[in-house]
């Protein structure tokens, strides 16, 4: 009996550390993945705004990087008295013409966890500085 609990104790912590969300597994996700929004605008005014609303959202910048894929922004969120923490990225990949298609996606560092930012408000700091960075260029041009 001791045995069979023992090997069901470690198949119960190898099943949750496989859940796990790590930098490699989002970073690997596709474009489409999570939420993604389109833009009319600027390419490299989108990248920085995307960098500037993940500073603005609390995460830790891990990495920035161009990529063949795009511009790719690794970001993580430490760990708190009701959270593992969370890893995530931002992809910002120019488009035909003055298109630029921008993704989110995060995930738990641990599969069972209590409470942790949701996708939804990280991305929405992300396009609501790139919104008004926009916006703002678009009135500096008139």
């Amino acid at each position: 009996m001791k045995g069979l609990l023992g090997k069901l104790v470690c198949l119960c912590v190898l099943v949750l550390l496989a859940s796990c969300g790590s930098t490699s597994s989002v970073t690997s996700k596709s474009a489409d993945a999570g939420i993604v929004q389109t833009y009319t605008g600027d390419f490299e005014t989108i990248k920085v705004a995307a960098l500037s609303g993940l500073r603005n959202s609390g995460v830790s910048i891990s990495d920035t990087n161009d990529s063949e894929r795009g511009y790719l922004i690794t970001f993580s969120k430490s760990l708190s008295a009701f959270s593992w923490g969370e890893v995530g990225r931002v992809l910002v990949v120019k488009m035909t013409g003055d298109k630029t298609k921008v993704s989110v996606v995060t995930e738990k560092r641990m599969a069972m966890e209590l409470k942790s930012s949701s996708q939804a408000d990280i991305a929405s700091f992300v396009f609501n500085d790139i919104t008004q960075a926009l916006k703002n260029k678009s009135q500096n041009e008139e």
